[in-house]
């Protein structure tokens, strides 16, 4: 017969030695916890029936059936009390309320003495003395199940028995799972393998204690490390290459609208103003007003449309970007569209000094007023704030519309989307066609009390 080995003789030592304390640590604590059970038990039995002996005194004392059931209705709707008897000083029964037929049970006993001669600290045994003994007036019995107290015990017993087997379940589990401790770290490493080839790039080997899987698991996570750089490099470069083609294919349309729209437009346009005059039309005529209101809104795409698919190479040179917001501004208030909008100007009073093109970020600047404004519906107050933090400098641009709609905060930046019945989509793509192209960042956020604001952030000179 082989002898039993290294690995099981642990384990059946540490199962012994686990199983014997818990044995023995369960076996003490039952014993006091029944000790304590049985205790506040008998407390609360001697409670119970102390408080029926002294509420029933005016009972007795009247021999009032009804005051005395009702005391022993209340008491019988304790979960463990099973009958009330209440008896006079001849021991003849007055009231007695029993809910079942008796179980297993036990008794608690008090007599019932005459208030002005019963003192504080009297016991049973105290009604037999010749100066008390003649006073009493009743007694009360109180009838209470051990079911419940029964049931408690077993309760304990089971729960030391299943307390028990999961105990020596966890030792033997965890004896056998040091005995793999060597076996775990490659199985492991091949669990990650197994994921990165369903497609889980993001999971990573953890390393172990031991120096030569260690080593192992930090190896494999540098060479998975190193192809995601490789992978995100090389997706980043068709994103390049992908939005290259579509501005390039952007641009052959742009200059197709240019050529069949702009020039029949402008024609619109002079012909109108032939017709005002030969008509004698007022400028405020209504079908006047909305022709050339379409007409400035046609050409207003077309000039969105042709900056965003043809922009120009930026003309980088020093320039004061809060005096650049605070033009940007004041012409944007002498457009007749703006003169119904309140600007509240917050510029700081430092020199920010970046290196920028005057001419694309104005245009950016003003997108983002005509933006604010646009979500005011053309009224209310647009809240521009200007400042430094660190080595940038930050512009806001804040509106009281409805905001941004969640998971769309990003999406707005794109070519062509827009969230509004007119517009198109173009003028949000511009600002941050512009802010890369000063190696900036545009973002936007809603405000908790509605609106949207706008930041855009450039690096100041040195």
């Amino acid at each position: 017969m082989k002898a039993p080995g290294f690995y099981f003789r642990l384990l059946s030592t540490a199962v012994i030695l686990i199983g014997g304390s818990v044995f023995v640590m369960g076996y003490v604590g039952i014993g006091m916890m029944q000790g304590y059970v049985q205790a506040r038990f008998e407390e609360r039995n001697r409670f119970l029936v102390q408080n029926l002996a002294s509420n029933a005194e005016l009972g007795i004392l009247l021999a009032d059936e009804k005051m005395l059931g009702r005391l022993t209705n209340n008491l019988v709707s304790e979960p463990d009390v099973i009958g009330v008897e209440i008896m006079d000083e001849h021991k003849k029964i007055v009231v007695s309320h029993f809910k079942e037929k008796l179980p297993e049970h036990t008794t608690s006993q008090a007599f019932v003495f005459s208030r002005s001669i019963q003192r504080e600290g009297d016991t049973v045994a105290d009604a037999f003395k010749p100066d008390i003994a003649s006073h009493i007036i009743g007694q009360v019995v109180i009838y209470f199940s051990l079911d419940e107290i029964n049931s408690l015990q077993r309760s304990f017993r089971n729960t030391f028995a299943l307390l028990s087997f999961v105990v020596a379940l966890l030792a033997i589990v965890f004896f056998y799972l040091i005995s793999r401790s060597l076996v775990n770290p490659v199985n492991k490493l091949a669990q990650v393998a197994a994921k990165i080839a369903s497609g889980n790039k993001s999971v990573r080997a953890e390393p172990d204690r031991i120096p030569e899987t260690r080593e192992l698991a930090l190896t494999f996570n540098s060479m998975l490390d190193s192809l995601e750089r490789s992978n995100e490099a090389l997706e980043t470069l068709y994103q390049d290459m992908a939005k290259q083609k579509t501005m390039a294919e952007l641009g052959k349309f742009a200059m197709l609208i240019a050529h069949e729209v702009k020039n029949p437009l402008g024609i619109i346009k002079s012909s109108l103003d032939i017709l005002k005059e030969e008509a004698d039309l007022e400028d405020n005529h209504p079908m006047v007003h909305y022709i050339e209101d379409e007409i400035r809104r046609i050409s207003r795409l077309l000039e969105d449309f042709l900056s965003f698919s043809k922009p120009s190479a930026p003309v980088m040179k020093n320039i004061e970007l809060n005096s650049l917001v605070s033009e940007c501004v004041l012409r944007f208030e002498l457009q007749s569209e703006a003169e119904q909008t309140e600007m509240d100007l917050d510029i700081d009073s430092k020199k920010a000094i970046g290196s920028g093109d005057p001419d694309l970020l104005s245009k950016a600047v003003h997108n983002l007023l005509k933006n604010a404004m646009e979500a005011n519906d053309g009224s209310g107050r647009i809240f521009i704030r200007t400042g430094i933090t660190g080595s940038k400098w930050f512009l806001e641009v804040e509106d009281q519309g409805v905001g941004v709609p969640l998971g769309l905060e990003d999406k707005i930046f794109e070519p062509f989307f827009t969230t509004k019945t007119k517009g198109s989509g173009l003028g949000l793509a511009f600002i941050s066609y512009v802010t890369d192209a000063h190696g900036g960042t545009v973002r936007v956020y809603n405000r908790d009390n509605g609106g949207a604001v706008f930041r855009i952030e450039l690096n100041l000179e040195p």
